[in-house]
């Protein structure tokens, strides 16, 4: 018989006390595809079907119930023995976590995550990595704890929790030229070009194709990979910049620019939180994800 992973068997648990596949990948926080892909494993498994689909979600087969019934108690008590002695304690940690995440998603939650760890877990230290589509990878290997991105869409073994940003706006330098009409409108916003942050992965885009869904066709006057330049380029130029609400009020007090809102509907940034599988009961990381996760919901 091939050796079973045991963080199956955990999910079988949430799955057999939901009896619903979407409620217990909600409960176990990973998405209703990750929860299917692990029943599959379990069927291939154990050779059997376990959970059955009916009208209110699945019914355990007779097998599944067995499993519940006397295998899970002993698996249960043998793994509540090894958490116990792996147990986190953030107050007494030195541990280093490494996150990475672009610097888009920084100014949204480095700061407050930084006074969270401060407040919990003084010993512990934080290292932040720029953020490449390759460094999923690093997560397999645990050089990376946690990855945190607007276009990094798990599939498993990677897990993920998805949060929506703030909504957005525009932000342009004082006098520029769109205070001179009497009215803000998607023509208008098109006809001046945008600056776009290349590799933030931030709201640049999300307001290109939503005017491009207009009928219009907006250019992109300059692309810049380095999010602070932001502000000094619109202090000098006509471009227009999407921001969201956060980027708007830390950049106005600091420089002459100012909020334009939208005449039109922007879609909003939708970023997830990554980890890997075999990270999803550690419980130093479900700690560490548990911070990020109140964090994600303020914004």
């Amino acid at each position: 018989m091939k050796e079973l992973d045991l963080n199956l068997i955990k999910h079988f648990k949430v799955l057999y006390e939901e009896q619903s596949v979407s409620n217990a990948a909600a409960k176990a926080h990973i998405s209703q595809s990750t929860m299917s892909h692990i029943v599959n494993r379990l069927r291939k498994y154990f050779d059997d079907p376990l959970f059955i689909r009916s009208s209110t979600g699945v019914v355990p087969t007779g097998k599944a119930t067995l499993i519940f019934e006397k295998v899970l108690p002993a698996f249960m008590a043998f793994t509540n023995e090894v958490e116990n002695i792996d147990a986190f304690d953030p107050v007494k940690s030195t541990k280093t976590f490494t996150i990475a995440l672009n610097d888009f998603m920084q100014m949204y939650i480095l700061s407050d995550l930084f006074n969270n760890l401060k407040k919990e877990a003084p010993g512990v230290t934080l290292n932040i990595l720029p953020l490449k589509k390759a460094q999923l990878s690093e997560l397999s290997n645990g050089n990376i704890d946690v990855i945190v991105g607007t276009l990094i869409e798990p599939v498993y073994p990677f897990i993920g929790n998805k949060y929506i940003t703030e909504e957005l706006t525009f932000l342009v330098r004082e006098g520029h030229p769109v205070f001179s009409e009497d009215k803000v409108t998607p023509k208008l916003i098109s006809s001046y070009k945008h600056l776009i942050v290349s590799k933030s992965e931030g709201c640049s885009w999300n307001s290109i194709h939503a005017l491009r869904d207009l009928g219009y066709n907006p250019e992109t006057g300059l692309e810049t990979p380095v999010f602070l330049t932001v502000p000094y380029l619109l202090m000098n130029t006509d471009l227009v910049y999407t921001a969201s609400k956060r980027e708007a009020g830390f950049f106005i007090p600091r420089f002459p620019l100012k909020m334009v809102e939208s005449p039109f509907k922007i879609a909003q940034p939708v970023f997830n939180i990554v980890w890997h599988e075999r990270t999803t009961y550690d419980p130093a990381n479900i700690w560490f994800r548990q911070i990020l996760h109140n964090i994600a919901q303020n914004i």
